[in-house]
């Protein structure tokens, strides 16, 4: 099947899209679709989704990408529109794992990007137990035991607030939750079904001094847009690197843990876009991502 993607162009910042006619364009390779390719540590974009079965899937993404318990329906794995996480027991697990990676993500920060529907899920206990929940998890970093917590976590509460650390610690960052700080907290109030386009960034290649603290910088970008911008703490991070980023092994999306020792959570979503890089992507490369994966999920559409 011939790939949408190689019949088109878009202009980024108006959003414009120029068809062109077949047999008169340069074929684009993958690594040329539709992300910012540089720190890219795992993409699954509309490029992929349109035209490709989960098998093949699978393979394009590759020996360190697992697909845990997706079962190939409407619910759970790839259709023609998204990758759907059926928010009971699914979730992709991607391996990042070396001293290189585990440098590069220390020294420049993270960027996590997500375009789809999000709904809570299910919730189990450290006895594999179904419990009552309000914290759905979207992306981890973790160790691979079961029975530990991740140590690096995304999620929501009660469709209110989008909420991440990396590590724990007494030291208060802008956003931070107020008796525990090392939570980080945006207000978004998602509606069920909605479909939100969310892009976090931590900024670790260059901190700065303020009010006599050394901090670095957090964004949150809706639609390719800053929603907020404030200071993390140094030493957070600098507690995340020195005492947790050995032991942890894989990435994980559309689970998380919190709370207690071996609970996990689960979000149910149907994902257009899920990007993860080891760098803090710029305000226009964010810009960039999102005009075009926009562009490109509204031309299959029509």
């Amino acid at each position: 099947m011939e790939k949408h993607g190689r019949e088109w162009l878009v202009n980024y910042e108006t959003g414009k899209i120029i068809s062109l006619e077949d047999g008169k364009y340069v074929e684009l390779s993958f690594g040329e679709g539709l992300a910012v390719t540089d720190g890219l540590i795992f993409s699954i974009d509309p490029y992929i989704i349109d035209g490709i079965d989960q098998n093949e899937l699978e393979n394009l993404l590759g020996a360190d990408v697992e697909l845990i318990n997706f079962n190939g329906t409407q619910d759970s794995g790839l259709t023609s529109e998204s990758f759907n996480f059926d928010g009971v027991n699914d979730y992709i697990k991607v391996r990042y794992d070396n001293e290189t990676e585990k440098q590069e993500l220390a020294q420049n920060g993270f960027t996590f990007e997500y375009y789809g529907t999000l709904n809570q899920g299910q919730s189990y206990n450290e006895s594999g137990n179904p419990i009552n929940n309000t914290f759905s998890g979207i992306f981890c970093y973790w160790s691979g035991n079961e029975a530990r917590q991740a140590k690096y976590r995304f999620g929501f509460y009660n469709n209110r607030t989008i909420s991440w650390n990396a590590g724990f610690g007494n030291f208060i960052s802008d956003f931070s939750e107020q008796y525990n700080p090392w939570n980080i907290l945006y207000e978004v109030n998602i509606q069920n079904g909605e479909e939100v386009y969310y892009t976090i960034t931590l900024d670790t290649s260059n901190s700065y001094e303020k009010n006599g603290q050394q901090y670095y910088k957090q964004t949150m970008y809706a639609n390719g847009m800053k929603l907020y911008e404030g200071d993390y703490s140094k030493l957070t991070w600098d507690n995340f690197i020195e005492n947790d980023l050995l032991e942890l092994k894989y990435f994980c999306v559309g689970r998380s843990s919190k709370h207690n020792e071996g609970w996990w959570h689960y979000t149910k979503m149907n994902a257009y876009t899920l990007r993860l890089y080891n760098k803090a992507l710029t305000q226009s490369e964010v810009k960039e991502n999102y005009s075009k994966s926009i562009a490109y999920r509204e031309m299959l559409n029509n």
